[in-house]
């Protein structure tokens, strides 16, 4: 799953502009804002952009999903509740479906006491699933060509006309990021490693391209987190049982050295040590 959210996440911090027109083609593009809005160190956006949408000033925050996840509309009434706190504009809030393993929640999220309605968040859905693969490689925006694995109709054939147009499209500067991640979600809708690595040599001539890749250090360092934030989310588990919503969210965001400390200390800690290690006070 992080190599589907991450990347994604790099394709929109890349071509943010080519995501705001297919949700807003009316929008302004301005430039991009702190995606750290937290009173709290975990809680950190996927993206963040300001944009002017029929005159006003706001915020627009994607957040990349590769499966679904009821949980979402809570997080982003979260997300974009804390940043209009901290940037003082209305925020839109944005999902990019990736594979819906499930029926996507839609929108609105509410909070309601029994019949008295507290809050009310309205967000969009991209389903990728829902889009052409083949009019997004006619007439697409360059963005989004990495996720035609993804879209309605989308093949092995079709993916690789998105890697051709990639290769005669896109600005120099861009071609790696965009052809490392339609490699990337080449391989894990066919299952097939073989199939993207053959796509990317005919396309290429070569698979050198990625082979100093920022992002795909990027992506090996993530997979490498996910894999400890397993392993101590275990450990904890095993320990105290069930874990409160706030040391999960904190084991989130946690770096290698936090997660390492946790499992080393996990026979030892109480519960109040192991919630300091996260940064984390003591438990109300």
């Amino acid at each position: 799953m992080a190599e589907k959210d991450q990347g994604a996440k790099a394709v929109i911090q890349l071509r943010p502009a080519d995501f705001i027109q297919q949700v807003l083609p009316d929008a302004e593009y301005q430039g991009p804002l702190e995606t750290d809005v937290a009173t709290e160190p975990q809680l950190v956006l996927d993206t963040l952009y300001r944009i002017r949408y029929h005159g006003i000033d706001c915020a627009i925050d994607f957040e990349a999903q590769a499966t679904y996840d009821k949980e979402m509309p809570q997080r982003l009434f979260e997300y974009g509740s804390s940043a209009m706190k901290v940037h003082k504009l209305p925020v839109i809030s944005v999902v990019l479906w990736l594979q819906s393993g499930g029926s996507v929640p839609q929108p609105p999220y509410e909070v309601r006491v029994d019949d008295i309605p507290i809050a009310t968040w309205h967000f969009h859905n991209i389903r990728m699933q829902n889009l052409s693969a083949s009019a997004m490689i006619t007439a697409g925006p360059l963005g989004l060509l990495p996720f035609v694995p993804f879209m309605q109709g989308a093949d092995a054939h079709l993916a690789e006309q998105a890697m051709r147009r990639v290769k005669q499209e896109a600005p120099e500067e861009e071609t790696e990021t965009l052809a490392f991640v339609l490699a990337v979600f080449i391989a894990q809708v066919h299952k097939s490693d073989d199939l993207a690595r053959a796509i990317v040599r005919r396309v290429f001539m070569s698979t050198d391209l990625f082979r100093e890749s920022p992002l795909i250090q990027s992506l090996l360092k993530e997979e490498r987190l996910e894999g400890q934030r397993e392993l101590a989310q275990t450990a904890l588990e095993g320990r105290f049982q069930t874990l409160s919503a706030d040391i999960l969210q904190a084991l989130g965001a946690a770096d290698e050295a936090t997660l390492k400390a946790i499992v080393a200390h996990v026979s030892s800690d109480t519960l109040e040590q192991a919630r300091a290690r996260l940064s984390l006070g003591p438990q109300g």
